[in-house]
């Protein structure tokens, strides 16, 4: 540690600002009338809490409040190349005395990065930019490979911070959890979802366009959850005269696996959101061949589905871009369909169907929606008529009874309190995300009387009067917006010139991993460039990796893709 004459104590210094105290075994600092060190030696703590660490590999650890920086040159030598330490400052007047007048920073972060480790220092003053920081892609990519979190206090926290800086331990162990289940998705499924928005180029270059901001109509989205069969039995009375109401008075959206239960129901869907890739959710479309509807699906939705809507002539078929993660060959498709509307990842298609509705809706248009529960009833898990419904159904028997009430004691579930509800850890999240984003939308109504946040719940009579009451009943703007003849050929060629050059650079890798035409780093950066051969690995988070068994892997990948790519017609 390097101490320049102008760091001592001064006795007229200004008392709300950090003093450098000379102590027994070095300095230690006076700030607002405490001593945030030992007055005897100051780098004591540090040391012993360094000391005291074990088996430091895969760590997050977050060093809060470092001020003079005892301990962590140690830290760094301790810790492996997998961990990652964050150094948090909550005060900008510590902050500023740390970096001008105390600590060289930049000579850890530099003798970290000699070692191939990583470190880095930042000041967080408030709970927005502690979000925005732990949420950011920056921080996603360093705690790739962490798998624990340390939290650690280099100095006396001031008491009226200590929730603060547990505040930003709880979103790095929140981030490094989301970042855990998003790779075994990804690793699960991303080699499906690759197949699929392969497939399904064909479709994006000639579908429908969402035209943002263009129902005036009140919007009804219709969830699958048990709270649509109460929706439902409230308005049994007159059933049909509600049905044509419905129908002549909403534009409709339902998730997929509430257009059967809707069509039983005599509701016309005008729209139905698709974002399922697994073969589980074709259940949910049987029996629907004589429905008419625009289909709304992801780019990596199930192209079965999209095939099976497109039988029906009076189907159209809308399509939106989700990065399941930001990589190379996604930028390029998106570069080639810039008129695809892009969302973020949502998870749930009930978020999906609710983020469709708030871009189409014009600004003072009602929503309502029912059936998005996120949440279930003892033994009954869907709405009647619902694909699960009917494999219930189908699978009853004397031993395996219709209530289905294993899944209120699966893994993760339990009982909200206050209610006869359950939910689980899948579910809660969405619930969370759900309240999070859509709890402060205006004109946004509830018709279950589940609570999700502060969204509002209604009753039938507020409903009929609201809906009575919006701007426009009668929808004269078109809501998708058909591309010209001349625009879909544009878009195909850039698709049929993307897919060449994809079979072009998979016959080059092939080639050199059985010929070695290629050096071992250039073939590395060439299989870079097109992740769907590698990212579903465990592994794959890392790139390229020069080894055998990689390359075998690669090798065994590229024919598959090959076999897609070859087989594409439009």
């Amino acid at each position: 540690m390097q101490l320049t004459q102008n760091t001592l104590h001064q006795q007229n210094n200004e008392s709300e600002k950090p003093c450098l105290i000379e102590a027994k075994q070095g300095f230690s600092v006076l700030y607002k009338g405490r001593f945030l060190y030992s007055k005897y030696s100051p780098s004591a703590n540090c040391l012993k809490l360094v000391e005291n660490l074990n088996q430091v590999t895969e760590h997050l650890i977050i060093i809060n409040s470092p001020i003079l920086g005892y301990g962590l040159e140690e830290l760094i030598e301790k810790i492996d190349e997998k961990c990652y330490v964050l150094a948090i400052e909550h005060d900008k007047n510590l902050h500023d005395f740390s970096l001008k007048q105390s600590f060289d920073y930049n000579k850890v972060a530099e003798k970290a990065s000699s070692l191939k480790k990583r470190f880095s220092y930042v000041l967080l003053e408030n709970e927005k930019e502690a979000v925005e920081f732990f949420s950011s892609d920056e921080f996603q990519a360093k705690i790739r490979s962490c798998k624990h979190i340390t939290s650690l206090d280099f100095s006396a926290i001031n008491p009226e911070h200590k929730e603060f800086y547990q505040h930003c331990t709880d979103y790095a162990s929140m981030a490094l959890s989301q970042f855990w289940k998003n790779k075994m998705t990804i690793t699960k499924l991303a080699h499906l979802y690759n197949k699929n928005i392969i497939q399904n180029l064909a479709f994006a270059s000639k579908c429908e366009i969402l035209k943002k901001q263009s129902i005036s109509k009140p919007i009804l989205v219709f969830g699958t959850g048990p709270s649509l069969d109460v929706f439902f039995d409230s308005i049994k009375n007159n059933r049909s005269d509600w049905i044509s109401f419905i129908n002549e008075n909403f534009f409709t959206i339902c998730v997929d696996n509430s257009l059967k239960p809707l069509s039983e129901r005599g509701i016309k869907c005008d729209a139905v959101v698709l974002v399922e890739s697994q073969l589980a959710i074709e259940k949910a479309f049987i029996g629907t061949q004589k429905e008419s509807y625009t289909l709304i699906c992801d780019l990596s939705s199930r192209t079965n589905l999209i095939k099976y809507a497109k039988k029906n002539p009076e189907n159209k078929i809308a399509m939106i871009f989700t990065e399941y993660q930001k990589l190379g060959f996604l930028s390029a498709i998106k570069e080639r369909l810039p008129d695809l509307t892009k969302f973020n990842p949502a998870g749930s298609v009930g978020l999906y169907a609710m983020e469709i509705a708030s871009f189409l809706r014009k600004p003072g248009t009602p929503i309502f929606f029912t059936g998005l529960d996120f949440s279930f009833e003892l033994g009954k898990t869907h709405c009647r008529n619902a694909a699960a419904h009917f494999t219930r159904l189908i699978s009853t028997n004397r031993i395996n009874p219709i209530i289905n009430v294993a899944s209120s004691y699966r893994y993760g579930a339990r009982k909200i309190e206050n209610s006869n509800l359950f939910t689980d850890i899948g579910l809660e999240g969405y619930s969370k995300n759900f309240i999070q984003k859509y709890e402060n939308l205006k004109a946004l109504y509830n018709l279950s009387s589940i609570t999700l946040g502060k969204i509002e719940n209604i009753d039938i009579q507020k409903f009929i009067l609201l809906s009575k009451t919006s701007s426009d009943k009668n929808q004269c703007e078109e809501w998708l917006l058909e591309k010209s003849e001349s625009d879909r050929k544009e878009s195909e060629s850039r698709i049929k010139d993307f897919i060449e050059s994809e079979k072009k650079e998979l016959e080059l890798i092939k080639d050199s991993l059985i010929n070695g035409t290629l050096s071992s780093e250039e073939l590395c950066r060439k299989i870079n460039e097109h992740e769907y051969l590698f990212i579903h690995f465990p592994d794959g988070n890392d790139g390229c990796q020069n080894n055998l068994s990689f390359f075998k892997r690669v090798r065994s990948e590229i024919d598959y893709f090959l076999k897609i790519f070859t087989l594409l017609s439009f």
